[in-house]
C-alpha cells in the first residue's frame, strides 16, 4: 500500500474511516429493520453482532464470546443466542475464508475437524438440556478461564501443530464447546498458543475449523430440534444478522495488519475477563 508525502496512509485507505462508514451503515440497516418490523426486538442484537464481528475478525476468533457477552443482556433464551451466533459466525467466517484463502491450512485442520464433528452432537444435546442461568454461568466461567490464560500464558518456543491424536482430542473438546456455547475455537486457540504457533499459522488452522464446525452445528441443531433451530421457518429473522456480521468483518480485516498483536491481545483478553466476571457474579 502506498504512503503519501508525509509517510501516512492516504485517507481513503484509513481503516477507521471504513469502520465509521460501516458503523453508520449497520445502524441504518438495523433502524430500517426496526421500521419494517415495528415489533421486531432485533435492533440492539444486530448492533451487537456488528461490534463483535468487527473486533473478532481482527484476531480471527472469539466472535462467540464477545457477541454472547452482549446478547445475554438482550436475549432471554440460550437457544436463540446460540442460533444468532451460529448464523452470524458462518457469514463472518465465510467472508474471512474467501479473503484469506491463500493463507489457510485446510489439510492441517482435518484432525481437529474430525474430532470436533464427533463430539458436536454431545455439545448440542447439552445446550438443549441446560437452563438459561446455567448457560450464562458456564459461559462466564469459560470466558474468565480463557481470558486469564490469554493474558498470563508464558511464551512458548515455536513448534509444529503437535501429534495427530492430540489434534483430534483438541478438536473433540472444541466440538463440545461449539455445540454448547457456539465457541468451537477455544480449545484449538489454546492448543495453538501452547505450541507457540504465530497468529498467522494459528489463524490458518482455526479459520476453516470454525467455519465448518458452525455450519455443521447449524444443520445438526435443525435436525435435533426443528421447532427452534436457526433454519426454522418460524424464525427467519435470524438471517437479518448476516449483513451486520459482514459489515463488521470488513472493518476487522481492514484493521488486521495495522494493530499490534500484543496490544490487541491484551486488550481483548482484559475485556473478556471482566465480561466473564460480570456474568458469573
Amino acid at each position: 500500500m502506498q504512503l503519501d508525502a508525509t509517510g501516512a496512509l492516504p485517507r481513503r485507505d484509513s481503516p477507521f474511516l471504513v469502520l465509521g462508514c460501516c458503523t453508520l451503515a449497520a445502524v441504518a440497516y438495523a433502524g430500517t429493520v426496526g421500521a419494517i418490523w415495528p415489533g421486531l426486538d432485533m435492533l440492539l442484537p444486530l448492533l451487537a453482532v456488528f461490534l463483535a464481528s468487527a473486533v473478532a475478525s481482527i484476531a480471527g476468533f472469539a466472535f462467540a464470546p464477545i457477541c454472547a457477552v452482549m446478547l445475554v443482556h438482550l436475549v432471554d433464551e440460550p437457544m436463540r443466542i446460540v442460533s444468532i451466533i451460529l448464523v452470524a459466525s458462518i457469514a463472518m467466517q465465510g467472508y474471512s475464508v474467501l479473503h484469506l484463502w491463500r493463507d489457510l491450512d485446510w489439510r492441517g485442520g482435518v484432525p481437529f475437524l474430525l474430532g470436533g464433528l464427533a463430539t458436536l452432537p454431545l455439545g448440542l444435546l447439552l445446550l438443549l438440556q441446560i437452563s438459561g442461568r446455567g448457560h450464562i454461568l458456564l459461559l462466564g466461567t469459560l470466558l474468565m478461564v480463557f481470558a486469564a490464560w490469554m493474558l498470563w500464558r508464558p511464551p512458548s518456543a515455536p513448534q509444529d501443530a503437535g501429534p495427530r491424536w492430540a489434534q483430534v482430542l483438541v478438536g473433540a473438546a472444541g466440538g463440545v464447546t461449539g455445540g454448547l456455547l457456539a465457541f468451537p475455537a477455544a480449545p484449538v486457540v489454546v492448543w495453538c498458543g501452547v505450541r507457540g504457533l504465530g497468529r498467522g499459522a494459528a489463524r490458518g488452522l482455526t479459520q476453516p475449523y470454525i467455519l465448518m464446525m458452525q455450519v455443521a452445528a447449524l444443520l445438526l441443531l435443525q435436525v435435533m430440534d426443528p421447532g427452534r433451530g436457526a433454519l426454522s421457518s418460524a424464525d427467519p429473522e435470524l438471517l437479518l444478522t448476516v449483513a451486520p456480521a459482514l459489515f463488521g468483518t470488513v472493518c476487522g480485516l481492514a484493521l488486521f495488519d495495522r494493530l499490534s498483536d500484543q496490544q490487541f491481545g491484551r486488550t481483548l483478553s482484559g475485556m473478556l475477563l471482566v465480561a466473564g466476571g460480570t456474568m458469573v457474579l
